[in-house]
């Protein structure tokens, strides 16, 4: 069961894990990738996906998506196939970034690459905020050391960096959300060809 824009043959491969509504979908679109496909635990409404092509081009957008209800962990979806695949601010609810990281190069199809980005600062301890929620999911901001596992892990799994592996220090917490100071990174990795 999902949800259908038009779907062109030919172009980029592309799948949004972690789709949501479909927004990044839609830019993904805008950039022009052809073939654009998302996966999400639950289905947007038709109507959450008709407001969105409203917001984004009110008279003459044609939206050119599926999103499929399914896991991204175990996507069930064809392997080798994805030239790029994003995960946008889904990490930090709950996802095992290993088990994440090996469906991901699964899916990727050789020298394909995967984006992901998720809530971050440095220093964070978990353990200092237990039982952290947001929209009735758990919620974890990554730490330097999470992000050097989660690298580490990548490469257990076919995936390289794509600016070396090196984490970038923390200047500003550009973020202030539920009593909590924090700002985003983002990681790119490549599958070996």
């Amino acid at each position: 069961e999902g949800v259908c824009g038009c779907l062109s043959s030919g172009g980029t491969e592309s799948i949004v894990l972690g789709s949501g509504g479909g927004l990044t979908l839609v830019l993904l679109n805008e950039l022009g990738f052809t073939n654009v496909q998302g996966l999400d635990f639950i289905a947007p409404p038709i109507r959450f996906k008709n407001r969105v092509t409203r917001l984004l081009k009110p008279t003459v957008f044609q939206p050119c998506y599926h999103i499929l209800k399914g896991d991204l962990l175990d996507t069930g979806l064809p392997g080798g196939e994805w030239d790029f695949i994003t995960c946008i601010s889904v990490l930090e609810h709950g996802v095992d970034p290993d088990k994440f990281l090996r469906e991901a190069s699964r899916l990727l199809a050789p020298g394909g690459r995967v984006l992901v980005t998720f809530d971050y600062w440095e220093d964070f301890r978990a353990e200092d905020h237990p039982d952290m929620k947001i929209f009735d999911l758990p919620w974890n901001i990554f730490n330097r050391e999470q992000v050097a596992r989660m690298i580490e892990s990548a490469a257990d799994h076919g995936l390289t960096p794509l600016d070396g592996s090196e984490i970038p220090p923390c200047r500003d917490r550009v973020v202030h959300y539920a009593e909590r100071d924090y700002t985003f990174m983002a990681v790119a990795l490549r599958k070996s060809a």
